[in-house]
């Protein structure tokens, strides 16, 4: 594609902001009716330039009305191609767009990329029985889940596994295994619900038996436990179990992370590890340092940490280390850092889990100081 004019881009740029006076719009309507592409363009680097302002402005909006406002857009369009979520801000002022962010959304519009053949991840799993039997679960195979004697154990419906509890009554360990670039939702025989997240397994009862409910966790997974005072709930980590009797929670604890953390939406958790033991209240998290061994329990925004399961990945000034582990469960890609100061960068924003990696990495590279390069079969990281 042709280069834009200078004064053009300015005048595209400008008119994001403030409006345009008569002189101004003739100019920039007169480049626009020469071509199809150049109204192509046009579009594009104001787009870019929306999703710019709308990251920047992040620490200054209304973070409980906007984040109503993502749910709502994402149950209404899930299969969204917008790619950063935030309600759009009044532009009550004029914004000095740096130099290099112009140039970096230029370069995304004349760049061959590689990453938007990268499509993000979609429901699957694989059933682990307690016989070693393995049953590919997807959206693909819906309906009644059968063993290998032709025993139906619970039905795959709408991206859902429903565990029927056995006529026996005799309790075996299954495993659900999501693999990287999957995700998927299991309902267990007391009627508690699971998301799990992508590279994750978690391994549960056909049915329970004794005084406790007890599941073992490794990866990432959202619980809504059913209600029993009599049987407390225990979710197992490697690090720490985490005991309730119904409430809402979120649970992070891949082995490759250096971290563990749990989110509490409602309800009460307690937390053991060893001989410590933490209770959290709505609202909280605890957050575990697995190389310090130091664990703390704080204040956060716990939408931030729940958004995944309804189809929104969520930052908030996070280091490009930790961004791009997600990114590589979520999108089955893996990514190299040629310099260190790259994995030190920070980004805030949010985006529609169904869009391709191109969309999510031109964002990223448009507001932070970075760039990314298909790299023989891999995705390069390096600080601009």
């Amino acid at each position: 594609m042709k280069n834009i004019p200078e004064q053009i881009v300015k005048l595209i740029f400008e008119k994001e902001y403030r409006e345009l006076t008569a002189d101004e719009n003739n100019r920039l309507q007169l480049w626009l009716d020469e071509s199809a592409g150049n109204k192509n363009a046009a579009k594009e680097l104001s787009g870019l330039l929306r999703a710019y302002v709308k990251v920047n402005r992040y620490e200054h909006i209304d973070a409980e009305k906007a984040w109503k406002s993502v749910k709502a857009r994402t149950l209404l369009r899930p299969k969204s191609r917008k790619n950063v979520l935030f309600r759009p801000a009044t532009m009550a002022a004029a914004i000095i767009v740096p130099l290099f962010i112009i140039a970096s959304l230029l370069y995304f519009m004349d760049s061959s990329r590689q990453f938007d053949n990268i499509k993000a991840g979609s429901p699957k799993a694989i059933l682990e029985l307690a016989s070693g039997d393995k049953l590919m679960i997807n959206s693909e195979n819906q309906g009644a889940v059968l063993d290998a004697k032709g025993t139906e154990i619970g039905m795959n419906s709408e991206n859902t596994l429903v565990c029927y509890p056995p006529s026996s009554g005799v309790k075996e360990d299954n495993t659900l295994i999501v693999p990287i670039g999957g995700e998927y939702r299991l309902v267990l025989s007391d009627g508690t619900k699971i998301a799990v997240n992508s590279g994750s397994k978690i391994r549960y009862p056909n049915v329970f038996n004794g005084s406790e409910r007890v599941v073992e966790l490794e990866g990432e997974a959202y619980f809504e436990v059913a209600k029993d005072a009599d049987r407390p709930f225990i979710v197992k980590t490697r690090y720490s179990d985490v005991v309730v009797t119904g409430t809402k929670f979120n649970v992070c604890s891949y082995r490759d992370d250096n971290f563990q953390h749990i989110t509490l939406e409602e309800g009460s958790v307690n937390i053991k590890r060893g001989e410590e033991l933490s209770t959290l209240t709505p609202g909280k998290q605890y957050f575990l340092d697995k190389i310090t061994k130091k664990a703390q329990v704080a204040d956060v925004d716990t939408y931030l940490y729940t958004s995944w399961k309804e189809g929104v990945s969520r930052f908030q000034n996070m280091e490009l280390d930790q961004l791009t582990a997600k990114m590589h469960r979520w999108y089955n890609i893996k990514f190299k850092f040629s310099n260190a100061e790259a994995k030190k960068l920070r980004f805030t924003g949010a985006f529609d889990r169904s869009s391709n990696l191109g969309e999510f990495v031109k964002i990223i590279e448009s507001t932070t100081d970075v760039r990314f390069d298909w790299n023989d079969g891999e995705v390069l990281v390096s600080k601009k």
